[in-house]
């Protein structure tokens, strides 16, 4: 799958899925569990979400969904896939993506998103 483009092909329909005017989150979080898998068989995720311009997007829902702990980790679990590549690693980083996620830890219902982010 990785090899016949379908990274690439789940990237772009994250993209146009997450930037409708109101997303469907029925689509969202099995695409985000398909890329979190996907992303740990392909050494180039990283960069191919950079190029998609999905971690920014990725990054974006996070901040969205702090306050529900199943989109949360799902947008989690595919930007640890992207971090594979420093360049995106990077580019978390100047997007302020640790303070997200130290604010899922110390948030006031911090102990249902713990489970969540561990």
């Amino acid at each position: 799958m990785i090899s016949k483009g379908g990274s690439e092909a789940l990237l772009m329909a994250l993209v146009n899925t997450a930037r409708s005017y109101s997303p469907n989150y029925k689509l969202l979080l099995p695409i985000l569990h398909l890329l979190a898998k996907v992303g740990h068989r392909d050494r180039k995720i990283g960069v191919k979400a950079e190029s998609a311009d999905a971690v920014l997007v990725t990054l974006g829902l996070l901040r969205h969904n702090v306050k529900n702990s199943r989109r949360a980790a799902a947008c989690l679990w595919a930007i640890r896939a992207y971090c594979s590549s420093v360049s995106t690693a990077v580019l978390l980083g100047q997007n302020r993506a640790l303070d997200v996620v130290f604010g899922l830890i110390t948030s006031p219902t911090g102990a249902q998103n713990t489970r969540t982010v561990k």
